[in-house]
């Protein structure tokens, strides 16, 4: 059995597990918690299926299922900071960071978009709001932020959606990371400034990068690069962590109370604070319900992404069953949630660990040809290709994140 599922077993290895170097437990657990409250909300939206009276649907629309999603963005922009925060100006740093985030984050999605893709062939009916196309699917596995066939902002897989946002962080930190630190991040923050502006003032841009590039959830990226000077060294303290709370509480509830519909504060500085309390609340992990969120967070990226095709394989099982429909409904939600889980966990450990080691190993030897066909009064090429060469995958590899 792989390292990762011996540790939900055997007792011996859940301190350890949780306490690996370079791990935040407050980190994880809220990847975790993120991506158990997107998941919670997508069961309870298929769970329709199972009740007319519509309360369901109702609980389902809340705004909360999509506060993980903001977690997420907040904890992206603290994990790049955690991980290469130390490297603004330094040879190699931004080509390592973009060799990393590349190895972990495109073949997972290139996988279960290549899933979504082949439904969209196979068994268009049972889908809501993916259809194919060539150009959807083209944009779609690069990327790129365009409009559907079918209508709305998406990705044929639609909750890559966050993903692109992603995409956008890394190309832009990873241009920050040439520049000094203080240098870089006042540019990434004046182009954010600068792209939402001109997204949401002007009609010069197509119509899909007005509303990727005009919504405000771009800066919550840059509250978790906020969050990294506040924190010192993995540690919170109270003097810092009051006000923090203070501030996020109070302007949530003012854009909450003044109808303030801009998602940056309705749902992305309040992430900040419940970021903060937990990141003060657990610098160190030793109840193992907590440790099994921690891994949970460690197979959160994959828990993302195949929990649609879970959901569904689960809500065709049941309407395969002479059960009544309320019986169904109070056994689908839980069954659904514990099936995705553990298809995440099982999946990380025997499939994802290994794709990206072999993504990892493919990128190096493709950059090691590209080096050795180079001529060699191209040195600057060389040095870029090398340093893609040298890329190893990380040791702690994160999502969304």
């Amino acid at each position: 059995m792989h390292p990762t599922l011996v540790a939900l077993t055997q007792k011996m290895y859940w301190p350890q597990f949780a306490a690996r170097p370079g791990r935040i437990p407050s980190v994880q657990i809220l990847r975790a918690l993120a991506a158990l409250l997107v998941v919670t909300g997508h069961a309870l939206y298929e769970a329709r299926a199972f009740d007319a009276s519509g309360i369901v649907a109702r609980i389902a629309a809340l705004p909360v299922w999509t506060f993980g999603v903001d977690l997420f963005f907040v904890l992206s922009g603290f994990i790049m900071m955690w991980t290469f925060g130390e490297r603004f100006g330094r040879r190699a740093a931004s080509r390592d960071f973009l060799g990393r985030r590349l190895q972990r984050i495109v073949p997972l999605y290139w996988f279960f978009t290549g899933l979504m893709i082949a439904a969209t062939l196979l068994v268009p009916a049972r889908l809501e709001t993916a259809a194919f196309s060539v150009e959807h699917a083209f944009l779609s596995l690069l990327f790129i932020p365009h409009i559907a066939p079918q209508g709305g902002f998406h990705p044929i897989l639609s909750l890559g959606w966050t993903l692109m946002y992603e995409m956008f962080f890394y190309l832009a930190f990873a241009l920050a990371l040439f520049l000094p630190r203080r240098t870089g991040l006042a540019a990434l923050t004046l182009l954010f400034a600068v792209l939402y502006a001109v997204a949401s003032l002007s009609s010069v841009l197509p119509v899909a990068l007005q509303m990727f590039w005009g919504d405000t959830v771009l800066f919550e990226f840059l509250l978790g690069v906020l969050f990294y000077f506040i924190q010192k060294e993995g540690r919170l303290t109270l003097v810092r962590l009051a006000p923090l709370l203070l501030v996020c509480a109070s302007i949530g509830f003012a854009a909450m109370r003044g109808g303030i519909a801009l998602r940056l504060f309705q749902s992305g500085i309040p992430a900040l604070g419940v970021f903060g309390l937990f990141f003060w609340m657990l610098p160190e992990v030793k109840l193992r319900a907590w440790v099994f969120l921690v891994l949970v967070g460690e197979a959160s990226y994959t828990l993302y992404l195949s929990h649609p095709f879970v959901l569904e394989a689960v809500k065709i099982a049941f309407t395969l069953t002479p059960l009544p429909s309320t019986v169904q409904l109070g056994l689908f939600l839980p069954s659904a949630i514990v099936a995705a889980i553990a298809f995440s966990l099982v999946f990380y450990a025997r499939v994802d660990l290994h794709l990206a080691r072999r993504s990892a190993a493919a990128t190096s030897a493709l950059w090691t040809m590209v080096v050795a066909v180079l001529p060699a009064r191209a040195p600057i090429f060389r040095h870029a290709a090398g340093g893609f060469a040298r890329t190893r995958p990380p040791h702690n590899p994160t999502p969304i994140a």
